[in-house]
């Protein structure tokens, strides 16, 4: 049986589930050809911001490791954009 998790641990576990759940609906809009580049700059935007709300100390994490990924995205599934 596994011993119980502090409430703190608890709180940011599902604040990172948060997060994954948010960079996955964004990666997934990248790759939809028929998402208007215009609604997936927005949703990038507020997937920042709330990534911000909930890890406000983590600002360079955002983005050394989600624009990149983004922008990777970007380039490899919509190079119009």
């Amino acid at each position: 049986m596994p011993a119980p998790q502090r409430p703190e641990l608890i709180e940011e576990e599902r604040r990172l589930r948060r997060l994954q759940a948010i960079v996955r609906e964004v990666s997934l809009l990248i790759l939809d050809p028929d998402f208007p580049a215009v609604d997936v700059a927005i949703a990038r935007q507020d997937a920042r911001e709330e990534a911000l709300r909930l890890f406000p100390d983590k600002a360079d994490l955002w983005e050394m490791i989600y624009e990149s990924r983004f922008d990777r995205l970007i380039a490899q599934f919509r190079p119009e954009a």
